[in-house]
């Protein structure tokens, strides 16, 4: 008779998907952050407005490599708790299929509309790629502008 009290390695690693420290991002979890990104940029899609802001360097981490972190916001404008929940569900899931850009570390927080309900789902994922790629660019320090001409002459 088989031994079932231990779990086989092929359960555990069916059961423990990946760890935070596994996952490209990570998520906004205090309402000052959210706060914080507000005032930041912001960039536009008929689904959503993306606002993003450079992280701020955290002393506890210091040693720790940054992650681009995200967060969801739905408003009760846009539908109700049943409507709300199956749109972060949506984005939750867009978020982790997204071949997101990690290479800088932003803070993103997706404002979503009423339109994330009925988007295919794949408009939804190229919308995350797309305004990733733009807040990334932007984020960038320009390191090849020529120099400024002097006023004074």
């Amino acid at each position: 008779m088989p031994d079932h009290s231990a779990p086989s390695e092929t359960s555990i690693d069916r059961c423990n998907p990946k760890t935070e420290d596994e996952a490209p991002f990570g998520w906004l979890t205090v309402r000052a952050q959210f706060l914080a990104v507000g005032k930041g940029r912001r960039l536009h899609t008929p689904r959503m407005t993306m606002q993003y802001r450079a992280q701020e360097p955290v002393a506890d981490q210091a040693h720790a490599p940054a992650k681009p972190r995200f967060g969801l916001t739905v408003t009760k404008k846009t539908g109700n708790s049943v409507e709300r929940n199956r749109i972060k569900r949506r984005l939750r899931a867009a978020l982790r299929l997204a071949p997101l850009d990690g290479s800088v570390a932003n803070d993103y927080v997706l404002v979503a509309r009423r339109d994330c309900l009925a988007a295919p789902f794949e408009q939804l994922i190229t919308d995350l790629v797309e305004s990733c790629a733009k807040a990334v660019a932007k984020s960038a320090p320009a390191t090849h502008l020529p120099p400024r001409p002097d006023s004074r002459s």
